[in-house]
């Protein structure tokens, strides 16, 4: 299994907040990139917990965080063929609901995957997170996969 760690820290000073933790997938389908002939990626898994291992899963899932929590994303794809093909994995973190629904951090990653891949993000906040409910929206270059929620008390 080929991993990459991407670590993304958010300062609350950037945002002025803290943000809650709870975690739960939609069920939307996943996501195919690439061709046939080159090989198709398409998203396997996505768990939230508090920190990854060394092959950038996350051990211990969960989707209730404390304020003072890191809050980890592996999102796990299985790429078809022998050639590698270049993806675009990306994470849209929100705090909030509805009409009050507000961005924490949107970033994306470009990678060359080949066979079972995990790929971790990380969010830091240097205050405690706020309590309620927050989602981070998964994408496979550029379309929405999947959405976890997840709440902090």
């Amino acid at each position: 299994m080929k991993l990459h760690t991407t670590c993304f820290v958010i300062w609350a000073a950037l945002f002025g907040i803290g943000f809650p933790s709870t975690l739960m997938a939609s069920q939307q389908s996943d996501m195919v990139a690439g061709d046939e002939e080159r090989g198709l990626t398409t998203v396997t898994s996505a768990r939230l917990g508090s920190h990854v291992d060394s092959k950038q899963e996350i051990p211990v899932p969960k989707t209730l965080f404390r304020p003072n929590d890191d809050i980890a994303l592996s999102i796990g794809t299985h790429t078809t063929g022998s050639t590698p093909i270049t993806v675009t994995l990306g994470a849209s973190w929100t705090y909030g609901a509805g009409e009050n629904r507000q961005s924490v951090f949107d970033d994306s990653l470009e990678l060359s995957v080949s066979g079972d891949h995990a790929t971790a993000f990380t969010i830091t906040n240097t205050r405690d997170w706020p309590e309620g409910q927050y989602q981070v929206e998964l994408f496979l270059n550029g379309e929405p996969v999947r959405t976890l929620e997840f709440s902090v008390r």
